[in-house]
């Protein structure tokens, strides 16, 4: 029998200032690739709390090692939400 982890102890900060996308990104697809990268997040780690934000520490969470396995995740992900 597996267990499934809840991540309800662990934060990203999805950021949606739209020049970190490119620069021909407006503000409306900073905000809409913010949300597409949260949801992929929440699909791949159930229970995960998401905040959307110009800057932050982009992952926290009780466990350094669990912490460091949903940032590089994300590193290696991110861009199927554009």
């Amino acid at each position: 029998m597996s267990t499934k982890t809840d991540y309800a102890e662990y934060t990203v900060t999805v950021g949606t200032d739209p020049g970190y996308y490119g620069s021909q990104c407006s503000e409306e697809d900073g905000k809409r690739i913010a949300e597409s990268i949260a949801d992929l997040i929440r699909r791949e780690f159930g229970g995960i709390q998401i905040n959307m934000s110009d800057t932050g520490r982009p992952v926290t969470g009780p466990d350094a090692e669990v912490v460091e396995e949903i940032r590089i995740w994300i590193e290696d992900h991110w861009t199927a939400a554009l």
